[in-house]
Parts: structure tokens; C-alpha cells; sequence
């Protein structure tokens, strides 16, 4: 959690994203502002934009997400646990 929001030296932000872009397998092509400088913190990379483009939403579908991920668990919520 809080080491996401430490600010990061410019000069080691472009080192720790393309760490970070190699480890996690990031689709850096598809990042809407590539400039790997203009992210002040882990957080900020995480929530990066995407192009507009490569995600369109399915109208005809009942349940859209708004990111990219995967159902890892589901089952009944009970004092918001599952």
C-alpha cells in the first residue's frame, strides 16, 4: 500500500517502470501517455490510461468492468469478506 505512494525521483522513474513493465508483463504499447517521467508514484503507473481504443466497451453485455483483471475468487460476501 504505502510504497505506491512514494514519490519517485525523476531519475529513477524510467529504471523502476521498466522493472516494473517487465515483471508484471505490462502491455506498454497501449499506454496512453507513454512518457514514463510524468508518473510521480507506483500507484500512478498502476492507474495509467490506456488508449481509447484498444478496450471498447460491449453494449450488448449486462456487465462490463472498468479494468483489465481477473476473477480470482467469488462466493457469498458476509460482513465484506468473501
Amino acid at each position: 500500500g504505502w510504497i505506491t505512494r512514494l514519490y519517485l525521483p525523476v531519475f529513477l522513474r524510467t529504471w523502476i517502470f521498466r522493472f516494473y513493465i517487465k515483471v508484471f508483463a505490462c502491455q506498454a504499447h497501449e499506454m496512453f501517455n507513454e512518457d514514463l517521467n510524468s508518473y510521480r508514484t507506483i500507484s500512478e503507473f498502476f492507474r495509467r490510461k490506456i488508449k481509447m481504443d484498444l478496450r471498447p466497451i460491449d453494449r450488448s453485455s449486462l456487465l462490463v468492468s472498468p479494468c483489465d483483471g481477473r476473477v480470482l475468487t467469488c462466493g457469498k460476501v458476509s460482513r465484506g469478506l468473501i
